[in-house]
C-alpha cells in the first residue's frame, strides 16, 4: 500500500513539473471570451476564467503585448491574431477529418450520396463520403479510384489545373468507353473542362455508370487553389440531369465554401 502511494505521489510531482500554470491560465483567459461578449473587463474575464483579478490582468496585458488582444483602457478584445492558434490545428489535421462532418451534414440534408475527392495522377480518389439513408442508395466508398477524365469530380479537379497539365493527362491516360454516353474524344473533354471553368460546376449524365447522374463543384483553399471536389450522386430515375443544378448546386456551393474556409 505504501509503495503504491509513493508511486502515485511521484506521478503527481512529475505532472506538476511538466505543467506550466501560466500558460494554462493564459489559455483560460482566452477561452473566457467564448462565453460572453466580445469586449470584456478584467472582472468579467476573471469571473468566467475563475482566476483572480490581479492574475487575469497580467494575462490580458501579456496578450495585448503579443498582439492577441486590444485594450481601450477599460475593456479587452481578442484580435484576429488568435485565429493563428486555430489555423495551426487545422493545418495539422488531414483534409478527410476536417471534411467528414460537412460531407455527412450535406448527405443528411439531401438524402443523396456525397463524396469528396482529390486528384491522384489521372484518377479521382474519394477521401470522404456519406451514404444516403435510403435502403437502395448510391454509396461511393472512401478509397474509390475513378478516371478523372470521365467523372464530374475529376473534371472539376482538372479544371483547376493548367492547360499543360491537362494536355499531359490527355496524352498519357487511356480514356475508357464505360457507357454509351462516355465522352472519349479529347476535344469533347476539353470543351467540358472549359464549360466547368466558366460555370463553376460539372454535370455528368451516365458517363461513368448507366443510371448514375452527378453534379460536382470545386473546393478551394483560402488562396484560391482547387484542392478537392465535392459531389452529389443520384439515380437517373430520381432526377433529370437539368434538375441537378436547381436541386443541389447551391447546397454544394455552400458546403464547399464552408470547407474551403477551414483550409
Amino acid at each position: 500500500m505504501c509503495a503504491m502511494r509513493t508511486k502515485q505521489t511521484q506521478e503527481v510531482r512529475e505532472r506538476d513539473r511538466n505543467h506550466v500554470a501560466a500558460l494554462a491560465n493564459g489559455l483560460r483567459a482566452i477561452e473566457a471570451f467564448a462565453t460572453s461578449r466580445h469586449r470584456m473587463t478584467v472582472a468579467e474575464v476573471a469571473k468566467h476564467s475563475r482566476l483572480t483579478r490581479a492574475a487575469t490582468r497580467r494575462y490580458l496585458l501579456t496578450l495585448v503585448a503579443n498582439g492577441y488582444a486590444d485594450f481601450d483602457g477599460k475593456r479587452f478584445q481578442l484580435t484576429s491574431r488568435v485565429l493563428r492558434l486555430g489555423h495551426a490545428y487545422i493545418s495539422s489535421v488531414p483534409l478527410p477529418q476536417i471534411a467528414q462532418p460537412i460531407v455527412e451534414e450535406l448527405g443528411h440534408r439531401t438524402d443523396e450520396s456525397i463524396a469528396l475527392s482529390v486528384l491522384e495522377g489521372s484518377e479521382s480518389v474519394t477521401i470522404a463520403s456519406s451514404a444516403p439513408r435510403r435502403i437502395l442508395g448510391i454509396f461511393t466508398r472512401v478509397g474509390t479510384h475513378l478516371p478523372a477524365l470521365s467523372t464530374a469530380t475529376g473534371r472539376v479537379l482538372l479544371a483547376g489545373k493548367s492547360d499543360d497539365a491537362i494536355r499531359d493527362i490527355l496524352r498519357s491516360a487511356h480514356i475508357q468507353n464505360l457507357t454509351p454516353k462516355t465522352k472519349t474524344s479529347p476535344n469533347q473533354i476539353w470543351e467540358e473542362i472549359r464549360r466547368i471553368r466558366r460555370s463553376g460546376y460539372a454535370l455528368n449524365d451516365e458517363e461513368i455508370e448507366v443510371g448514375l447522374r452527378v453534379i460536382a463543384v470545386p473546393v478551394r483553399e483560402t488562396g484560391g487553389n482547387v484542392v478537392a471536389s465535392m459531389c452529389v450522386s443520384t439515380y437517373s430515375g430520381r432526377y433529370e440531369v437539368d434538375q441537378l443544378t436547381e436541386k443541389f448546386l447551391q447546397q454544394l456551393l455552400n458546403a464547399s465554401e464552408r470547407l474551403g474556409q477551414l483550409l
